[in-house]
């Protein structure tokens, strides 16, 4: 995502939670074989999209959201504040 690449990815887990809006989603199957057809089918719709100036638009904003919110001085803030936070409650 931060390389401004269109993303396709499952539904499964905490992606959404990472990604927001930004890659396609594929509703995640146990059936792989299954799981794979979608995948097939949904990578050929969006390399016809590719061209299209919305989707340029839309990368850069996922660029910039990348970057702003997992960048790797974003995550030592939150990390640095949640350690810090777990050690001050630890020491009352």
């Amino acid at each position: 995502m931060a390389a401004g690449l269109y993303c396709v990815t499952t539904n499964y887990g905490a992606l959404f939670e990472t990604c927001a809006e930004f890659p396609v989603y594929v509703n995640y199957d146990n059936d792989y074989v299954r799981l794979a057809q979608t995948f097939a089918t949904v990578i050929d719709m969006a390399a016809d999209q590719l061209h299209e100036a919305s989707v340029e638009s839309h990368l850069k904003l996922q660029v910039e959201y990348t970057n702003r919110y997992y960048s790797w001085e974003s995550k030592a803030k939150h990390w640095n504040n949640f350690l810090t936070g777990a050690l001050n409650a630890r020491s009352k």
